[in-house]
């Protein structure tokens, strides 16, 4: 059942309409948009109508790790497919698997890298971005550019210095990164944004919000930015506010008045945890993961789908299904629509089968079984990426009860099989 949303509508309409309007006739809307990640135990499993995917989906690749990796980054397209993840704190630096090896390269960049992230630059380059816990009190957000050759060309390059909390980035259309990132300042949680170059040189930092926390990020075909973020309040409430950057201009920003698009009431056990977005060629999707006190780093995603007339409908995401961690749409091309990926769990101590389920715009949700046996653990993180072929690649990590964690790489469209 859909549990009913206390939300605002003030700043809906206007911020749907205005995507629908740039993005109508630039292209189809897809019908892949919201991807879930789950372990399931026998006992649970969602409300909603599920049904096999139409497209299967084939485990790919399994890697080993002997320490915990919490979410290695996946870069893919029609030609090739990278996957990045965290070393051995014993030997500080990133790895990062080509599809034709079987042994990572391993890259002299991050002391204790952790929320790893990659983002395509113009030639084959490549931009990475990591937060380092470089003291114990404090995380960095730092950057790497690899070269075509995959080489280091500039890095580690700090981004943002201080009590980092969270990033997020994507790729302009004229071939850099723009990141956005919250920091502690004098106990409030400021948001800034920054462009960083084809070369991996980061421009000046933007200051856009003075209290904020979990800004998501998307472009529309016509090159404007969305930016939005969620900012508490009194009684436990946060309102979810969003802005539109016009060709992507982030020196614009501090001088737009955001929108209130959603007000998101907490009860006293609930936390706020993340905050994703994504658009396609009519509609806006948002969704939010809640944490539940006494419960460890489960709980719950709530969303909703916002239509070009200000209509707002629940996404009919599985609730039995504890939430671990949700991540925001990474890599992928607008053109073929809109992608989420977010992380649930069930519990640790049980044995549980990995799946995956694809909530599409009719409410319907579709099932597909990864692994043929089930495995004990969490996931740690997970990653995706769309082609331009409509087909999904997904990776992410598994951490054991014995500390050590695997890593998965799958890609939907061929014949299920184990690798």
């Amino acid at each position: 059942m859909l549990r009913s949303m206390n939300l605002r509508l003030t700043g809906f309409k206007r911020f749907v309409n205005a995507t629908s309007q740039n993005l109508h006739g630039h292209f189809l809307r897809t019908t892949l948009i919201v991807t879930l990640i789950v372990l399931f135990g026998g006992a649970c499993a969602p409300q909603q109508p599920i049904v096999q995917l139409r497209h299967p989906w084939r485990l790919e690749r399994v890697i080993e790790s002997p320490t915990p990796v919490d979410r290695p980054a996946l870069w893919a397209d029609e030609s090739t497919h990278l996957l990045l993840w965290a070393g051995e704190p014993t030997m500080p630096n990133i790895r990062l698997l080509l599809p034709t090896q079987e042994t990572p390269i391993a890259l002299p960049l991050g002391i204790r890298p952790r929320r790893l992230s990659i983002y395509p630059l113009p030639d084959g380059w490549y931009q990475l971005l990591w937060l380092d816990q470089t003291l114990p009190d404090q995380a960095f957000l730092v950057g790497g550019t690899l070269n075509a050759a995959f080489e280091v060309h500039r890095g580690p390059t700090e981004i943002a210095r201080g009590s980092v909390l969270e990033y997020v980035a994507v790729t302009s259309p004229d071939g850099m990164v723009v990141a956005f990132w919250t920091i502690l300042e004098q106990g409030e949680p400021r948001l800034y944004g920054m462009r960083i170059d084809s070369l991996g040189r980061p421009r000046s930092p933007i200051l856009i919000a003075e209290t904020a926390r979990f800004p998501a990020a998307a472009f529309d075909q016509a090159g404007d930015l969305r930016l939005v973020w969620a900012e508490p309040g009194a009684g436990r409430i946060w309102t979810v506010r969003s802005v539109k950057m016009l060709g992507g201009a982030l020196e614009s920003a501090p001088a737009l008045y955001p929108d209130q698009i959603a007000l998101i009431p907490l009860n006293t056990q609930q936390t706020l945890e993340a905050l994703t977005l994504a658009l396609d060629s009519t509609q806006a999707y948002l969704i939010w993961g809640l944490a539940q006190a006494g419960q460890g780093v489960s709980g719950r995603l709530e969303g909703m789908i916002l239509a070009p007339d200000g209509r707002t409908t629940s996404i009919p995401l599985p609730q039995e299904t504890n939430l671990r961690l949700p991540a925001g749409p990474t890599g992928g091309r607008l053109a073929q629509g809109a992608i989420f990926t977010v992380l649930m769990s069930q519990n640790s101590a049980s044995p549980n089968a990995i799946g995956i389920i694809t909530v599409r715009p009719n409410g319907g949700m579709e099932l597909a079984l990864i692994t043929p046996s089930p495995l004990p653990g969490v996931i740690g993180g997970v990653s995706a990426a769309l082609l331009d072929s409509g087909k999904m690649r997904m990776g992410w990590s598994l951490l054991r009860p014995d500390g050590r964690t695997q890593l998965y790489e799958a890609v939907e469209g061929e014949a299920a099989a184990a690798p």
